[in-house]
């Protein structure tokens, strides 16, 4: 699993970056076919406008290659940030992009770990362990982590 932290200033050209990095195979051990875990907690600008989001959209056809079956947990500050994410799945969809089929947005890390270990299969040991794992990420200053 990625676990990718998003902090300030943020833009979604960040979040594209941050991708493309794992896409590429800049991060050993890691890739986009993996389960990923967005933590945009920490972010306290405002949600991007619909003109960044529409940039999103458009640099999103490069990541297609991109398994969409993949559990995605995104953690996020407040619910403008939902509505943004909603709103760029909306303007994908329209775009003719393909939506992510597995992805969890929630205001709460220990909602979207226990998400993560349920779409991971997780049995109860693990699955503590795993909420463990992502508290102390959060807690920590990581940008990516791999997990086993």
């Amino acid at each position: 699993m990625a676990y990718v932290r998003l902090t300030d200033p943020f833009t979604g050209s960040d979040l594209v970056s941050a991708m493309q990095t794992l896409r590429d195979g800049c991060v050993s051990g890691l890739s986009l076919d993996v389960p990923l875990f967005i933590d945009a907690s920490r972010i306290t600008t405002g949600p991007m406008n619909s003109a960044e989001i529409n940039r999103m959209v458009l640099q999103r056809p490069a990541m297609e290659d991109v398994p969409a079956n993949r559990p995605v947990a995104v953690v996020v500050p407040d619910v403008r940030f939902m509505v943004m994410l909603r709103l760029y799945g909306v303007m994908a969809h329209m775009s003719g992009l393909r939506e992510e089929r597995r992805q969890f947005t929630t205001l709460r890390t220990a909602e979207a770990a226990g998400w993560m270990a349920d779409q991971l299969g997780l049995d109860a040991k693990s699955a503590g362990q795993f909420r463990i794992e992502i508290a102390d990420a959060v807690s920590a200053d990581v940008l990516v982590r791999r997990r086993g």
